[in-house]
């Protein structure tokens, strides 16, 4: 855990310029003109902070936590406190990593449309007035069960309101139990009836209406997020491995073979000569890790100094929209216009569904008309 720590800082410390790539980085500021494709290499773009910012949180925290058991007096440790805390957030943070990674395959391309419906405006309004409701009702609990722990209140009052739940109900005065229901609080039990009704009848169904809502709008986008989250993990996964400059096929094996052997050196130096302190053995497992992805990115084709340095033409470029912006790959004023044009061309087809079956009435009529006239001309012959 200390090694991958060490690994995700080191890269995380070369996608933003800090240590071996602040030239590479800087160049590509520097080798632009048009001021919307310099802010996206500039250190202050959310391409840098989304992605850069929680890398070196999470390496942070398994840092801290191989810390807390490292520097444990005892032989035997056993985690408790802190350190449990720790292990338990690492490993939350890594498996929603994973799912969150797994946007990036067809299997789970839903995710972007799940993602974006979540963090949609409407979506976002509707959670802090949830949160601010909630909020009151908590303060209301709080005043009226004095006697009480706040912690038992707050936790009774988030499963009866949010959950219906029974238990949580019965905490906050509306216990039907035939022994109990006497004793209940009568002012505690009118502000329960009111938040539960409140909560499980409108605040519920508003939010499900409102993400339903937000996910039908955001469900044809999802190609498009599809595709930008590929382009964007290629390229900050290539520069926060691009360590190692070009030199050739021999030279890639050769850092191949030497990570490897760096690798084996430290976990066989674990067992076999305990005199080595964990640090030094979890910071060359780091740089033997981080040696593998450098040279396993290494291409002629693609680096800097092979074929990509020289002016062949060998690969298109993706470019950057000067109207991008992460959270909304459409333009809200094409995607207004698109609604409006859809909403007229309801109208106009609506009305001429009217006046179509106006023109059918009207037709009968002339045919009725027809048919008594050729009755009449019928009869008088």
């Amino acid at each position: 855990m200390a090694a991958g720590g060490f690994r995700e800082l080191s890269q995380h410390l070369c996608v933003n310029g800090i240590v071996l790539l602040t030239y590479n980085w800087r160049s590509k500021y520097h080798a632009h003109d048009v001021s919307i494709m310099r802010s996206m290499w500039d250190l202050s773009s959310s391409l840098y902070s989304h992605w850069c910012v929680p890398t070196g949180l999470l390496a942070l925290l398994q840092l801290a936590f191989a810390w807390c058991t490292q520097t444990a007096s005892s032989e035997v440790y056993q985690l408790a406190g802190g350190p449990l805390m720790l292990l338990v957030t690492i490993v939350l943070c890594k498996s929603w990593l994973l799912i969150y990674m797994s946007r990036l395959h067809a299997v789970g391309v839903r995710i972007h449309a799940i993602s974006n419906s979540l963090t949609g405006g409407a979506t976002r309004q509707m959670m802090a007035i949830t949160l601010m409701i909630f909020a009151s009702f908590c303060l209301a609990f709080l005043i009226l069960a004095r006697s009480k722990d706040h912690g038992w209140v707050l936790a009774s009052a988030y499963r009866g309101l949010l959950f219906g739940d029974g238990s949580g109900l019965d905490n906050l005065g509306l216990n039907v139990d035939e022994e109990e229901y006497a004793r209940n609080d009568v002012m505690l039990c009118g502000v329960n009836l009111i938040g539960s009704t409140f909560f499980n009848i409108i605040i519920l169904n508003l939010i499900i209406a409102v993400y339903s809502n937000e996910y039908d709008k955001v469900q044809h986008e999802v190609p498009l997020h599809f595709l930008h989250a590929r382009a964007k993990y290629c390229v900050m996964y290539y520069l926060s491995c691009n360590l190692l400059q070009w030199r050739s096929e021999q030279f890639k094996l050769f850092v191949m073979v030497a990570a490897v052997a760096a690798a084996a050196v430290a976990m066989v130096a674990c067992t076999l000569w305990p005199f080595w302190s964990f640090w030094s053995l979890a910071l060359l497992l780091s740089v033997a890790q981080s040696l593998i992805a450098a040279a396993m990115v290494q291409c002629e084709w693609f680096s800097m100094e092979g074929v990509a340095f020289s002016n062949q033409e060998h690969f298109i470029w993706i470019c950057h929209k000067s109207d991008l912006v992460d959270h909304s790959l459409l333009d809200s004023s094409s995607s207004h216009q698109e609604d409006e044009f859809q909403d007229r061309l309801a109208e106009v087809r609506a009305l001429m569904e009217s006046r179509c079956r106006g023109i059918e009435s009207q037709v009968a009529q002339v045919d009725r008309k027809l048919d008594s006239i050729l009755a009449m001309l019928e009869e008088t012959e």
